[in-house]
């Protein structure tokens, strides 16, 4: 046999040649690179606030708890994802609760996930920054100061569905601008594609569709020439897509949930939860039922987070109305879409009024700016003075950037978000118990310490924080478990605790407790007991848990 010749080898071990590779290979892909160091970075600050400082969004970690459902528990299956909120934040993290659960860190699953969708964020904005000719160090300037804005950062890290929300629209923005180039079929397709996406993320996805439609009718029409047949062509490629998964979830409603607007009628749904605000005395009263009070809400909160928005939405709108640019006015259309709709809703009371309903204005006014700014554009900047007004440019968007800080940190206005800015600025501040779920997470102890066989029946629509800090998912009987009807009506052999909030609730506040089955079904529970049920457990906090063991059948 031949003596085969292994390669020479100096300087020690094979192994040292890869941080060189390594390197090329960033190198050769700074902008990936880039990306995936900034989702590093919105992981681990996602990890610091979640572990770190006890810090959980409650909206995220029901999302989470909605992934979990699917596969873990007493009945795992793909319809105990819910039918309130849109599923896809929901199905991404599954993977993430499989890995995580052996860990007890289910929590994290959602700002691990948010921080995968900012960071591809960032490569989209990189695409569209390229498509319109941002000279390159103006383009690495956006890039960075779009990553750090603080909302911006905070939203990647803290498993809300804004972030996979803002992805899929500056997608579907970026193949939008693609199309109006002429590049072909394939962007108008994917401009569809993401557009249905994004209303797999959030209901607002549906005026953010309607508003693309507008914008390929504007391009269209704006074409010198234009026969009806393509134009029906055009919008019914778009439609397609967006109108069979809108119409695919009110299917799966009606089929789960034996009404095809469950999401919107359900006692859990956003109606329901905001009926206060149609009611009582709020933080939006003077808003609500306003058309000038709710212009003026969401107007001072888009503008407050981002100042440039105003004046670049403006000049942009000026330039495209003078130019007669389609292309322009469809971008602007895409960009109000989502923030009017919620001037309407909080307009109706159906709204919460988050600031985070109006963070569009961030994300957008990059694109817009890097629009207005493109090259081979007729009222271009001029070769000579493209140079500084870049540079003024950027001046102002790094300006507007202490602006969000600002917003986030005024109780008033950042509602969600001057609980964790308190604690950045006064290391010293408690984190808000309502940020904390220590209550959910005593009652997670306090069931894993128990015996095998132990099934605690409660509505996990207030309950789920305790379902995720949980070890031990198979002893909830939960609202999704499909013997839950059955469990409820007959708890006794079935279950041995009864976990029930405090149905009572102060004025002028959303009282989510009345939506409680657990409690609608066994009305003075909480307050007196049953002869079939004794508290074992006062656990108490915001909700008030109270926890009743359940007499077996034989003791009667």
């Amino acid at each position: 046999m031949a003596a085969v010749a292994l390669p020479a080898h100096r300087g020690g071990l094979a192994g040292t040649a890869l941080p060189a590779r390594w390197w090329s290979t960033v190198s050769a892909r700074p902008v990936e690179a880039f990306c995936i160091g900034v989702g590093f970075l919105y992981a681990a600050f996602g990890a610091w606030m979640t572990l770190g400082l006890g810090f959980y969004e409650g909206d995220a970690l029901s999302r989470s708890a909605n992934a979990m459902n699917v596969v873990l528990g007493r009945d795992p299956h793909v319809a105990a994802i819910g039918f309130v909120w849109n599923p896809l934040p929901s199905l991404v993290q599954i993977p993430l609760v499989l890995l995580l659960d052996r860990f007890n860190l289910i929590a994290l699953a959602g700002p691990f996930s948010t921080a995968a969708f900012s960071a591809s964020t960032l490569w989209i904005l990189d695409r569209t920054f390229r498509l319109l000719g941002v000279p390159t160090t103006a383009r690495w300037a956006l890039l960075v100061l779009y990553a750090f804005n603080p909302f911006v950062f905070f939203y990647s890290a803290n498993g809300l569905s804004e972030a996979p929300f803002v992805l899929f629209l500056l997608a579907a923005t970026y193949e939008f601008l693609r199309w109006t180039r002429g590049q072909g079929l394939m962007p108008l397709i994917l401009f569809a594609g993401y557009a249905a996406l994004a209303f797999l993320v959030r209901y607002e996805g549906v005026a953010f569709a309607g508003s693309a439609v507008l914008a390929l009718a504007l391009v269209s029409l704006s074409a010198a020439r234009l026969e009806p047949d393509r134009l029906e062509a055009i919008l019914l490629t778009f439609l397609a897509p967006v109108t069979y998964v809108v119409g695919l979830w009110i299917f799966f409603n009606w089929l789960f949930m034996g009404d095809p607007l469950y999401f919107q009628r359900s006692s859990y749904g956003n109606l329901a939860q905001t009926q206060n605000f149609r009611s009582g005395d709020t933080y939006l009263t003077g808003v609500v039922g306003d058309p000038m009070g709710a212009l003026q809400y969401g107007l001072f909160r888009w503008t407050l987070l981002f100042p440039l928005a105003l004046p670049i939405a403006l000049a942009a709108l000026g330039r495209a109305l003078l130019r007669r640019d389609g292309a322009l006015l469809g971008l602007l259309l895409l960009a109000g879409s989502v923030p009017v709709f919620h001037v309407y809703l909080a307009f109706s009371g159906t709204s919460f009024g988050w600031l985070r309903f109006f963070m569009y204005s961030i994300p957008f006014t990059f694109v817009i700016l890097a629009y207005v700014m493109q090259r081979g554009t007729r009222g271009q900047v001029p070769g000579r003075l493209r140079g500084p007004a870049w540079a003024v440019l950027l001046a102002m968007v790094a300006l507007s950037t202490p602006a969000s800080l600002f917003a986030m940190s005024q109780p008033d206005v950042g509602r969600e978000e001057w609980a964790i800015m308190g604690r950045f600025l006064d290391a010293s501040a408690p984190v808000p118990p309502s940020f904390q779920f220590s209550t959910e997470r005593e009652i997670a102890t306090w069931v894993d310490a128990q015996p095998a066989g132990t099934v605690v029946l409660m509505d996990s629509f207030l309950g789920f924080p305790a379902n995720v800090f949980s070890r031990n998912h198979d002893r909830f009987a939960i609202t999704s478990d499909r013997d839950f009807p059955e469990v409820l009506k007959q708890p006794r052999g079935l279950v041995t605790h009864i976990l029930v909030p405090n149905p009572g609730c102060p004025p002028n506040v959303a009282c989510l407790a009345q939506a409680d089955q657990v409690s609608a079904a066994f009305p003075t529970l909480w307050a007196s007991g049953a002869d079939w049920a004794t508290l074992e457990r006062d656990f108490g906090g915001l909700n008030g848990w109270r926890l009743y063991r359940v007499q077996p059948l034989e003791a009667r």
